[in-house]
């Protein structure tokens, strides 16, 4: 990379400016997000929830009569986008999301989107890496609130699932143990646990989602795609046809913020959690989510787990931050 580069990633990465967010409607909430979820499902998840002033249809989100279309140059593409919500509320985030990366994967990109809005206050002063911006829920936010409806309805999902208690989420009955981690990272106390673990169910999620996508319109996808929900996407990514053509018979990947495979691929996504959640005493298998994916793909004979440079880096909100000064070197 060059010195300019290296200086404009830099810039989005260290840089955090308040979102200048639009919002669909306004909001002025005094509940939680989360009690304003459950009221979406309790009315079937279509029938929305009353704030004194207007009513929120939370169905508005998921796109209606949707095709799946398999073409040979516009492949048909799952695009996972999984995760707490962090600055997926920023424009810049979930506008270059659409254009850069769905859009320019295939014209038959789609979006499922895995969102976790549920909130524990001690839980979040535990884990001093997350902060009150990294998620919805925390402390009566309207602007955040209406901020990841917008940026829902901009991405357009064709399928969405939105968690608003851990518990709804997964149970961490099968516990990390530290001599079994030799990278003594997120064994070492319960909160990172979670962190790890909330990582790879999302990633089965969505793969639950895109499964249910398939049997009702009776096609499969060609291939799957991840990103992280707090990614900023600089250009174009190359088209998935092109990376198809590259990597038939491998998942690639750019470090933690984009995974590519054919649709093959999917036990990259699976088998993790298939095992996991059939655990019931010491977890015994992979300890961070980078080789969890890539013990996942091999479990397909003849694939492989390619590394390759992607123009995405990740929107931090203070340069303070090491793991932002870490991410562009």
């Amino acid at each position: 990379l060059s010195s300019i580069s290296l200086g404009l990633i830099l810039l989005y990465i260290i840089s955090w400016e308040e979102p200048d967010i639009p919002t669909v409607v306004k909001i002025d909430f005094a509940d939680d997000f989360g009690e304003i979820i459950e009221e979406f499902e309790e009315k079937g998840g279509r029938g929305g929830a009353e704030d004194g002033t207007r009513e929120i249809d939370i169905g508005t989100i998921v796109k209606k009569d949707i095709h799946l279309i398999s073409d040979k140059q516009d492949p048909l593409v799952a695009v996972c986008v999984a995760g707490v919500t962090r600055s997926l509320l920023s424009p810049i985030v979930y506008k270059r999301l659409r254009h850069n990366l769905v859009e320019a994967l295939s014209a038959n990109a789609h979006v499922i989107a895995v969102i976790k809005a549920y909130t524990d206050k001690d839980k979040i002063s535990g884990l001093k890496r997350l902060k009150k911006w990294d998620t919805v829920g925390f402390g009566n936010s309207s602007n955040n609130i209406s901020g990841l409806l917008t940026s829902l309805r901009y991405l357009k999902p064709a399928a969405l699932r939105i968690y608003t208690r851990e518990e709804d989420d997964f149970n961490y009955t099968c516990k990390l143990d530290p001599k079994l981690d030799r990278h003594h990272y997120y064994s070492r106390s319960d909160n990172l646990a979670k962190v790890f673990l909330g990582q790879m169910k999302g990633l089965w999620d969505c793969m639950q989602e895109m499964i249910k996508l398939e049997k009702k319109h009776n096609i499969q996808f060609d291939a799957i795609a991840r990103t992280r929900t707090d990614s900023v996407w600089l250009q174009p990514i190359r088209s998935a046809r092109s990376l198809l053509d590259e990597y038939p018979n491998a998942g690639v990947h750019w470090w933690d913020h984009f995974i590519f495979t054919p649709r093959k691929g999917i036990t990259t996504f699976t088998s993790f959690w298939d095992q996991y959640q059939n655990c019931t005493d010491v977890h015994r298998g992979a300890y961070t989510p980078e080789i969890a994916v890539e013990r996942g793909l091999q479990k397909q004979i003849g694939m492989e787990y390619k590394w390759d440079w992607f123009p995405s880096v990740v929107k931090r909100r203070s340069h303070n931050e090491s793991t932002a000064e870490w991410n562009c070197k």
